[in-house]
């Protein structure tokens, strides 16, 4: 089944240039945990689709949100919480290796599939470059206040550590089921929040080696965030180990038939 994303007029130089950055993006990738392009449609100019595989379980976001007030969804368990932990992390780790910095990394930008899946999804603000983990660029800002990196919000720079910065969320509210981030009434307070050092509580965090790495993961310093390769290992590790950092034991053997469909690419 196919899913359309409808986009704004393309009347707009600038809606172009979004519409065909995330073509370009879309047709260069194939990757378990990367939304799967099929095709686009021009039928109407004014207002094109991207067609996409249809992934009928919504967003993280959303289902997090159901998950807080008591209404988490048949079907999420706390397995599926570590798939999507490990599954982010290895389809960031693979665009990353194809130069692909996503630049909106959130919860809302994850969807799932039949099976809660992740499915990383919306390139519409993502930059193809040649540059590595250490280098970086400049850009208007754009994306989702609460993920922000500060240098981001700060200078506009570009880099593959402002998605591990953003990851860093996803992971928390993963890990700790917290919905409460950064709090402001305002995008810019949230952000200005973040660019003084503001970060969510980790008294939620029960486990010291999820504890360290979130340090890690939003430190003020880019250079001292983890990448997505080492991110991985961590959990591929504590994967073969047993050890998932939740209260709740889960299916080791569904999350490691999960994880072979990576070792397939």
């Amino acid at each position: 089944m196919l899913q359309k994303f409808a986009k704004p007029n393309l009347f707009h130089l600038i809606m172009q240039k979004i519409f065909f950055s995330e073509i370009e993006v879309l047709i260069n990738v194939s990757n378990p945990a990367v939304l799967s392009f099929n095709m686009s449609n021009f039928e109407n100019l004014q207002q094109p689709v991207i067609i996409t595989n249809y992934l009928e379980n919504g967003s993280l976001d959303n289902i997090l949100e159901l998950e807080s007030r008591g209404l988490c969804p048949e079907g999420w368990t706390t397995t599926k919480k570590f798939i999507n932990i490990l599954g982010i992390a290895l389809g960031m780790d693979y665009l990353h290796s194809k130069g692909i910095i996503h630049r909106d990394l959130t919860a809302d930008n994850i969807l799932h599939d039949s099976h809660f899946y992740p499915h990383i999804c919306d390139f519409r603000v993502s930059k193809i470059s040649n540059i590595d983990n250490q280098g970086s660029m400049y850009s208007k800002i754009a994306g989702t206040p609460l993920y922000m990196a500060p240098e981001v919000i700060n200078d506009g720079k570009i880099s593959k550590k402002g998605d591990i910065f953003a990851y860093s969320f996803i992971l928390y509210q993963l890990i700790t089921g917290n919905r409460n981030l950064i709090q402001g009434e305002t995008s810019f307070k949230v952000m200005n929040h973040i660019v003084k050092g503001n970060r969510p509580d980790l008294s939620y965090v029960q486990y010291e080696e999820v504890h360290k790495l979130l340090s890690y993961l939003w430190s003020e310093n880019p250079s001292d965030r983890k990448s997505f390769q080492e991110i991985c290992l961590f959990f591929v590790t504590s994967l073969k180990q047993n050890k998932c950092y939740f209260d709740d034991e889960i299916d080791y053997e569904e999350a490691e038939e999960y994880l072979l469909q990576f070792n397939k690419q």
